[in-house]
């Protein structure tokens, strides 16, 4: 905004610099044409007019007249040379004022140019506040989707963490059940261990019994003889049901090895769930971290865009108060260079006037010599006796109009005439110094703008730059209507500063 404003602004200021350049060259044009035929009419009173240099159409040039080129012929005011010198310095005055009209026709088509391509404070103010809420709201969408996934992950973490404490919960009863299961196992295999028994040994009955008692006897032992088979076969049967306590024993060390196993497997499962937690546990620590440096960022960010958005006011308030000191600047040049043109013209006037008042005089002188001449010639027509006579009047009207007192008046007139052609040469010269002194300063401005130009072109582009940059933030949203605007509104703006780019390089 700020570097359209001071290239508008400049471009209107060089256009009336252009245009007072032109009416100042038109003026002076003007004067020394009028000088050229002022003093080409004076010239002309004594010599034939040339077809070279026309006389202004507000000055009447003297008839030729007819005088002795013994007594009244004078040198003109200006040579030859000199006179194609005033014609050649015409004709590039009046090119360059050609010149100059083509620059400003130019000058005032980029103006509108600018013009229809420039930007408004009203767009400018609305872009900023659309991408300011459209900042906004995509940082508040990017604060609330961190948020909820920090909320989650503190939830989970808070259910791992329930978790964990319920799973070693179960780890310590599983510990406890398992020593109780041990010490029933370590009883049972206690209980079961029958080495320490001795084996009985029945006596054989049979082998100690009389024969020859009675038969009573003989049926009772028969019977208890009986039993005890039947007493060995239920034992024999009890040792084949029951096992033996080896493989009672193998047994129990085969079941606390499978627990053994079991509690291991648990064992690991819990470590690998206590990694887990602490994986999670650092990724939550990560993710505080990552959310810290966001909001650094974010922090940055906006410390960035507060320091454009105040280098930018300060730009512009600077801009501004220089381009007020330079229209103040500009208003007094051009009054001061109105004064002076006023006072030149002032001076041109009187000595116009004071030129014409000679130009009557010599006139007059004029007049009064050819009289006098026609006189003296009359009387040479009437005394024509012989060459001698001749030859002595002749001398004698030379010596006498040398000495004659109009002679005189005419040598005063024209010593005060060449007075002032060399001061009207001066005054001339003086314009011209006043001209290129003028035109140098003009250049010197015209530079210093075209380096302020260049200053904020490159201004402009570090910070197109730099939008660029954060603009990559933002290409998700390519398809809105907004960025479309913004596109088609950057486009305009580099057109607009690559045509004045290529304009002042």
């Amino acid at each position: 905004m700020v570097l359209l404003f001071i290239i508008h602004y400049g471009l209107k200021i060089e256009l009336e610099l252009f245009k007072n350049l032109s009416g100042l060259l038109q003026n002076s044009l003007f004067q020394l044409l009028t000088y050229t035929k002022m003093l080409g009419g004076y010239s002309n009173s004594y010599t034939p007019v040339s077809s070279s240099s026309p006389p202004h159409p507000n000055y009447v040039t003297p008839k030729n007249r007819v005088v002795n080129p013994y007594v009244y012929q004078t040198p003109p005011l200006f040579s030859k040379a000199e006179q194609i010198g005033i014609t050649q310095r015409k004709n590039q005055l009046e090119i360059e004022i050609a010149s100059m009209k083509k620059r400003l026709k130019i000058l005032q088509e980029q103006s509108s140019q600018v013009k229809s391509n420039a930007i408004s404070i009203g767009e400018l103010t609305q872009l900023k506040a659309s991408i300011q809420s459209n900042l906004s709201t995509t940082n508040e969408k990017t604060l609330v989707s961190l948020m909820n996934e920090y909320i989650g992950i503190i939830h989970d973490n808070c259910e791992l963490t329930a978790t964990c404490a319920i799973l070693t919960k179960l780890i310590k009863k599983g510990s406890n059940k398992r020593q109780k299961e041990l010490e029933m196992s370590n009883q049972i295999a206690e209980a079961m261990d029958f080495s320490s028994i001795t084996k009985v040994i029945f006596p054989d009955i049979s082998k100690n019994i009389d024969l020859q008692r009675d038969s009573l006897i003989k049926t009772e032992i028969l019977q208890l003889q009986n039993k005890l088979d039947g007493l060995k076969q239920e034992l024999i049967k009890l040792d084949v049901a029951t096992p033996a306590t080896s493989l009672f024993c193998e047994a129990a060390g085969s079941y606390t090895r499978k627990t053994e196993t079991e509690w291991q497997v648990r064992a690991i499962g819990t470590a690998q769930l206590r990694t887990q937690i602490q994986n999670l546990q650092r990724q939550i620590v990560d993710s505080s971290a990552f959310l810290k440096k966001i909001q650094d960022k974010i922090a940055d960010e906006q410390a960035k865009l507060t320091l454009v958005k105040v280098k930018s006011s300060e730009a512009e308030s600077k801009a501004r108060s220089n381009n007020e000191a330079n229209t103040i600047n500009f208003k007094t040049q051009l009054s001061d260079m109105d004064q002076t043109i006023s006072h030149l013209n002032q001076e041109i006037g009187i000595s116009a006037e004071k030129y014409e008042k000679l130009e009557k005089e010599l006139n007059d002188l004029a007049n009064k010599k050819r009289y006098g001449f026609e006189n003296d010639k009359e009387d040479e027509m009437g005394d024509n006796s012989d060459e001698d006579n001749e030859d002595e009047n002749y001398e004698i009207d030379k010596l006498h109009v040398l000495d004659s007192p109009f002679n005189k008046n005419k040598k005063v007139s024209f010593d005060e005439l060449t007075v002032k052609k060399a001061a009207l040469e001066k005054e001339v010269q003086e314009l011209r110094t006043k001209y290129s002194k003028r035109k140098a300063s003009i250049k010197k401005k015209e530079a210093s703008l075209k380096s302020q130009i260049n200053i904020l072109s490159d201004q402009y582009n570090a910070n197109r730059k730099f939008l660029s940059q954060k603009s990559a933030l933002y290409d998700q949203r390519n398809d809105s209507l907004l960025e479309k605007q913004m596109t088609s509104l950057m486009k305009k703006i580099d057109s607009s500063i690559m045509e004045l780019q290529s304009e002042y390089a």
